[in-house]
């Protein structure tokens, strides 16, 4: 299965759940003993969870600025940075350009694995 570190991060510390490897490109420091999957023989296979905030498409763009400055500004506060690590993930700050050509490029490579794989839509 695949799970996020906190999900499964109990269970593989109790031995009730063997982590063979990471999808990240590094290591988690919650599992550093945990190989990444291009250290384990596959070089190539990485993926990770990401998550964003996302808004109507036509927001003014003051708006969508302000938000973005606002939300990184929340991440350099350490509390914040530290409860986002302790749940295994780590915050890179984006702008609104960013973020949308980063998930275009998810919505490619998503695409192309499903066609590849020859997943059908239900």
């Amino acid at each position: 299965m695949f799970a996020t570190p906190t999900t499964a991060l109990a269970f593989v510390k109790e031995g009730k759940l063997r982590a063979p490897a990471t999808t990240n490109s590094r290591r988690t420091a919650l599992l550093p003993d945990v190989p990444t999957t291009a250290e384990t023989g596959m070089p190539g296979f990485s993926m990770s969870s990401w998550a964003a905030v996302v808004g109507p498409a036509k927001m003014p763009r003051d708006v969508t600025e302000r938000i973005s400055r606002e939300i990184n500004t929340a991440f350099t506060r350490a509390d914040v940075r530290e409860l986002i690590e302790r749940q295994a993930f780590e915050y890179a700050g984006s702008t609104p350009e960013e973020m949308a050509a980063f998930l275009k490029d998810q919505l490619e490579l998503w695409t192309r694995v499903a066609r590849e794989a020859r997943i059908k839509p239900e």
